[in-house]
């Protein structure tokens, strides 16, 4: 299913009759430093007791801070504690504090008895597929992202610094800035899905149109009980966010 998934939403749709092989992420790029915050794609993710939480069911909130989180890595340690910090800093003030796990083959029981015993009481989401930590540009743990749920827009991805207060107060005071992009010294994530995918990159019209064929376009067509046609390379653009979401 995970393999599935990725075919057909990880790819931004090109054309039912053109080949294009075109990797679709919500941070394509990453944004020049005089440009505006980048948006990014809602997710929605289980934490370790089992409850769900989506980024636009935050929107009520001034903006979402995660953590990339490994349990085994040693420096997390110490970038927790800050996190924490923060956390209690912003008490109050319409801010949320989650971390995130996205490492392969975790299990959802494991992180919470190692949350417990570190006295962790933050959510902690279980990003299995590492969609959300590819999307976000994560590529180690004790990274941490600053959300501005209701664009959604990336603010802020670097490490659990003073930065991250600068960047909060600066969204609570209404000013608008580029977003702030920096290096992380953590435990690096491995993406294997990825590596695979970038050294055999799908053919669009081979790999990715008999799946949208044999899966979409049945409901998806004029007329269809779906609510827009997969018709031409226009509709399918304009429609990819939603289709990756």
């Amino acid at each position: 299913m995970t393999a599935l998934v990725r075919k057909v939403f990880g790819f931004s749709v090109a054309s039912l009759l053109v080949s294009s092989t075109v990797l679709a992420a919500p941070l394509a790029s990453d944004p020049k430093p005089e440009s505006a915050p980048p948006r990014v794609t809602d997710f929605a993710l289980l934490d370790q007791k089992g409850d769900f939480h989506q980024l636009s069911r935050y929107g009520y909130q001034k903006a979402v801070v995660v953590m990339s989180y490994d349990a085994n890595c040693a420096t997390d340690k110490q970038a927790i504690a800050a996190f924490d910090r923060m956390r209690k800093n912003f008490e109050g003030k319409n801010v949320s504090f989650v971390l995130m796990d996205s490492k392969l083959k975790q299990d959802r029981d494991t992180v919470r008895d190692a949350a417990l015993k570190a006295n962790i009481d933050f959510p902690i989401l279980m990003d299995r597929t590492q969609l959300v930590a590819e999307s976000l540009g994560i590529q180690n743990s004790g990274s941490v992202v600053v959300l501005d749920p209701e664009g959604p827009q990336l603010l802020y991805r670097g490490p659990a610094q003073d930065q991250v207060a600068k960047v909060l107060d600066a969204k609570l005071s209404g000013k608008s800035e580029a977003a702030k992009l920096m290096p992380v010294q953590g435990c690096p994530l491995e993406f294997p899905a990825k590596k695979m995918q970038t050294a055999n990159v799908p053919d669009y019209a081979k790999d990715i149109v008999p799946i949208v064929e044999n899966n979409c376009v049945m409901c998806h067509h004029d007329g269809g009980i779906g609510p827009w046609s997969m018709s031409n390379y226009a509709m399918m653009k304009g429609f990819s966010p939603m289709i990756r979401e």
